[in-house]
């Protein structure tokens, strides 16, 4: 009766090592990732606009009194934000239909992950893939995978400061790079209690669980002041786990924005700063700043939804885990019609791992055809004596 279960753990940053049945559950798999990076870019290049149409103004409009040049300026940026609107749209409609058709392919082999951790597990944590599986949806719907979408681009904003001037670039690589140098702290201290909190909230599911199909054994024994207790117990535990994180993402969050706004204005204070000396045009002061705004706006982005990254990048590394530990079984053959007997003489169980005994000296006879009916209270043994008769389980290997 003693059951072997999966191991849990990582494999990186949403690593690909042991995710191959992730991936080919996704529709078009790679193909729709290309299509929604190559969106990413050409958004990302439409947000330039509102930085060119500035500069324009500033530095064409306005000296040269031209209304016509102006009202074209303002067509022309309308039609940019009405395909970026367009584009982003589209995009997250993509992502989301994405995360549903991942959902319906991999729906009922992660049931049988949830039957089979039942039956080789004894149920612990048996209903975690079904959780990852949801949690992978919601993040694909969500803004989250957008904002990782996006980091890359941020180059593209940091070199059209570089054109502007090699001072304006270098101010904000500089603040980037402290912004980053921040999260990726914050990364690594946050991991593991997010992990952790995952696990806390998993244990205190499957408590409730357990209390709720015990909970006749619980009034009648008289359980119910120690089963408060140890709710309590659990509760508070996660709750610490989670305030700990929390606490930390707050921090971040709340430095980068002050960081973000303090840039912005060192942007503006460099930018008029070469134009009192003569190496750039006043609009080049407006342009830096909505440019500069833009090559962290990803970060922050990416700040906002770190704990839902966190969970998502845990999540699917747990599941592909579980696939690649776990092999879809090949369809089995018919079997003929039972002609044996079955005996069973003087059998004994115990909890594996103890020498508790769950029930001992069974007997009894089948013929074929014949069927015996096992009745009890709840915990009484009932499922550990089929698992006992069932023998102990032998995963296929792949």
């Amino acid at each position: 009766m003693q059951t072997t279960g999966a191991g849990t753990g990582s494999v990186g940053w949403f690593g690909l090592s042991r995710s191959s049945e992730l991936l080919h559950a996704l529709p078009g798999g790679r193909r729709v990732l290309g299509m929604i990076f190559g969106m990413s870019a050409a958004l990302n290049v439409l947000l330039l606009s509102g930085s060119i149409f500035m500069l324009m103004v500033y530095d064409q409009v306005l000296p040269s009194h031209s209304v016509p040049s102006l009202i074209g300026l303002v067509v022309l940026l309308v039609i940019a934000f009405g395909f970026q609107a367009a584009l982003d749209h589209l995009r997250h409609r993509i992502s989301g239909a994405a995360g549903d058709m991942l959902e319906r392919t991999l729906s009922d082999r992660v049931f049988g992950l949830v039957l089979e951790a039942e039956l080789t597990r004894g149920g612990r944590d048996a209903a975690q893939p079904v959780r990852d599986l949801d949690l992978l949806r919601s993040f694909l719907a969500s803004p989250a995978p957008m904002a990782v979408l996006d980091l890359p681009w941020m180059l593209l904003f940091m070199g059209v400061l570089f054109a502007f001037h090699w001072i304006l670039g270098l101010v904000c690589v500089i603040g980037a790079v402290l912004v980053i140098a921040l999260t990726l702290w914050t990364d690594r201290m946050t991991t593991s209690q997010v992990e952790a909190g995952t696990r806390a909230g998993a244990e205190r599911s499957g408590f409730l669980e357990a209390c709720r199909r015990n909970a006749e054994v619980i009034r009648a024994l008289g359980m119910r002041g120690a089963i408060d207790a140890g709710w309590q117990r659990l509760s508070e535990a996660r709750a610490e786990v989670s305030d700990a994180a929390g606490e930390r993402l707050s921090a971040m969050r709340t430095f980068s924005r002050a960081f973000r706004q303090l840039l912005q204005s060192l942007i503006l204070a460099t930018g008029a700063w070469l134009v009192i000396d003569g190496e750039a045009s006043g609009g080049v002061i407006i342009a830096s700043s909505i440019l500069s705004s833009r090559a962290l706006g990803p970060i922050d982005s990416a700040i906002a939804h770190w704990r839902t990254l966190i969970s998502a990048r845990q999540a699917w590394n747990r599941l592909a885990l579980r696939l690649a530990q776990s092999p879809e079984a090949a369809a089995r053959t018919g079997l003929p019609r039972p002609r044996q007997t079955l005996v069973v003489e003087t059998l004994a169980g115990v909890v594996p791992g103890t020498q508790t005994l769950l029930f001992r000296d069974v007997s009894f006879g089948l013929a074929s055809g014949e069927s015996l009916a096992i009745v009890g209270a709840s915990g009484s043994g009932k499922s550990s004596l089929v698992r006992a008769l069932r023998g102990p389980a032998r995963r296929r290997r792949a």
